[in-house]
């Protein structure tokens, strides 16, 4: 009895810590100024298309950005965008993290403004 709830722990440990690391994941993607990059070619995929994080990261010069290493190799993140159609604007987009190992998933409201340099197209 004793190895089957060690077995839980452990198994509990695992998915908090994939929890932990699926919310630190969003957050730095958001917070990160250099994310810039990564969500423009985001937005350049066609809406509601599913992408990989590693994919998605795979021609960006990690250096300076965002970087997908083996702080999140554990966690398999797929990004997807949609228009915000709730918006009377075309300026608002809901970009969905999913989480495919442990179904995670959170969905934010981007205004795409906040993306643009002074002479930059979206």
């Amino acid at each position: 009895m004793a190895d089957n709830n060690l077995y839980d722990n452990k198994e509990d440990e695992f998915e908090s810590e994939l929890s932990l690391l699926f919310e630190l994941f969003v957050y730095y993607f958001i917070a990160t100024v250099d994310a810039k990059v990564l969500l423009k070619k985001l937005f350049k995929t066609p809406k509601g298309t599913w992408v990989s994080f590693k994919e998605l990261s795979k021609d960006v010069d990690v250096s300076k950005h965002m970087v997908y290493d083996k702080e999140y190799e554990k966690l398999d993140m797929y990004i997807c965008w949609l228009e915000d159609m709730n918006s009377p604007i075309d300026e608002w987009r809901l970009v969905a993290f999913f989480e495919n190992k442990e179904l995670y998933s959170q969905i934010l409201i981007f205004n795409l403004n906040t993306l643009r340099d002074k002479n930059d197209q979206v």
